[in-house]
């Protein structure tokens, strides 16, 4: 974001209203308002952000070290042609039994 158009500075406060984003700066009151992005849903088939790929489903391997952690993912989004990655909620697993799992510090 810019700096302000009155004071110069660049200490803004936003605020999310139905699809428009209101940037107001804390030092001088003016108010700035602007439409939100959109993000890009991900899906096999959907075009990678590199524009080369299609997005293929991968299955990630398992181990045990997983299960150690607060939540790990079952399956990504991959582009073959950039070699990246994209993880969606849609696999991630959260592991109810974490804080159990825990080593004991003292």
């Amino acid at each position: 974001m810019y700096p302000c158009n009155e004071c110069l500075e660049n200490n803004w406060k936003f605020k999310y209203n139905n699809g428009f984003i209101t940037a107001i700066c804390q030092n001088c009151g003016n108010y700035i308002e602007f439409k939100a992005k959109k993000k890009k849903k991900l899906a096999v088939g959907v075009i990678c952000k590199c524009g080369q790929a299609v997005l293929t489903q991968k299955e990630l391997k398992f181990n045990k070290k997983k299960l150690k952690r607060l939540y790990y993912y079952t399956h990504c989004y991959y582009c073959r042609a950039c070699r990246k990655h994209f993880y969606s909620d849609e696999f991630k697993i959260v592991n109810k039994d974490y804080r159990i799992n825990l080593p004991r510090l003292f």
